[in-house]
């Protein structure tokens, strides 16, 4: 993801909030915690990744950590056996969704039929905000954000759920927009050829708990502790990821300032028609004005291990705060064996 992109990107999310107060409905995000999701998902998803890409290896490591041996299954009845073809389908896709979670602090699990079957639909942190929730920080009440692209056009569906005077309801507003950071006009969902099936407004008796359920990292919120949104797994430790780029960037010029060259007399060499020399590698081959020796070989000494421990042990550290083992970066490792050998092969 580019620099732009990550800007479009955060334009929407704030969008989104702005969006929803302008329909009437309250959001319970502060800014802050808005702009850390954004910050998350950007050096998750690209526009802050870096060349480790290190955010999006501790996910990927924690929700394989998480999912490497689990079973689950749903049984006893003729009802558990029709639910547990459904819910097969989600045990599936959870090391994904875990590491959707992990990278951003949470992911809404939505179910609904269709055609006759249960179908569960996720929907991750930037495109989920909570409108209400109760005293023990669970939430009861959201608006999500489904968007659409279609003859130059897009459309947006905000779906609100919140329980009100004793009934659940569940509002839909859809929207036409030429572009992606304005909302644009409200249209009828019967227009649109996405969600011409989805009534605009479903109330709903009987209902105790939410028609969606948010599953959120297990550590405290340090960003904002009101809040009842969860934190990236590596939210301690954004700085150090910051810092082993930094480290590796030196890593890498180290070897480019370290290449061998063959020094060159500018009398030694072809020209051209121009009068410009004409060297047979640019890279290999530098060009000087010497007194004594036409040719003239430098080869320096590299400094990579130094660079390198102090690369392993800032990877130390991101363990620690990230709550990885100790030696969960061996991939990082390899990463830069592969690359040194590469480089002076």
């Amino acid at each position: 993801m580019k620099i732009l992109d990550f800007f479009k990107r955060v334009i929407g999310i704030f969008g989104f909030k702005n969006s929803l107060e302008r329909l009437g409905i309250k959001t319970v995000v502060s800014e802050k915690m808005s702009g850390c999701i954004n910050r998350w998902a950007a050096m998750y998803e690209g526009g802050m990744r870096g060349r480790l890409n290190i955010p999006a290896a501790i996910a990927s490591e924690a929700a394989r950590l998480a999912t490497v041996e689990l079973k689950s299954s749903v049984t006893g009845s003729e009802r558990a056996d029709f639910l547990n073809g459904e819910y097969a389908e989600v045990i599936d896709k959870i090391r994904n969704i875990t590491e959707y979670a992990a990278a951003k602090g949470g992911v809404v699990l939505k179910p609904y039929v269709d055609g006759g079957k249960i179908k569960v639909g996720f929907v991750q942190a930037e495109n989920f905000i909570p409108t209400s929730y109760d005293s023990s920080q669970c939430i009861d009440g959201a608006a999500f954000l489904d968007r659409r692209f279609k003859d130059g056009k897009v459309y947006t569906r905000i779906e609100h759920h919140g329980f009100a005077d004793g009934k659940y309801t569940v509002c839909n507003y859809v929207f036409e927009s030429y572009s992606a950071n304005d909302l644009g006009r409200q249209i009828n969902p019967a227009k649109t050829d996405f969600w011409r099936e989805i009534s605009p407004q479903v109330v709903m008796e009987g209902v105790k708990k939410p028609l969606f359920a948010y599953f959120k990292m297990p550590m405290a919120n340090i960003e904002d502790s009101s809040s009842p949104l969860g934190t990236s797994i590596y939210a301690k430790c954004t700085e150090l990821i910051e810092d082993a780029e930094k480290q590796y960037d030196r890593l890498l010029w180290e070897f480019k300032s370290g290449e061998r060259a063959l020094y060159v007399d500018t009398n030694a060499v072809k020209r051209d028609e121009n009068g410009r020399e004409i060297l047979p590698d640019e890279r290999l081959y530098k060009l000087l004005n010497a007194d004594d020796s036409l040719f003239k070989d430098w080869t320096p000494t590299l400094r990579e291990q130094n660079i390198i421990n102090g690369l392993n042990e800032i990877l130390r550290k991101i363990e620690f705060n990230s709550g990885l083992a100790n030696g969960a970066t061996t991939i990082f490792f390899s990463t830069f064996a592969e690359i040194m050998s590469a480089i002076t092969c």
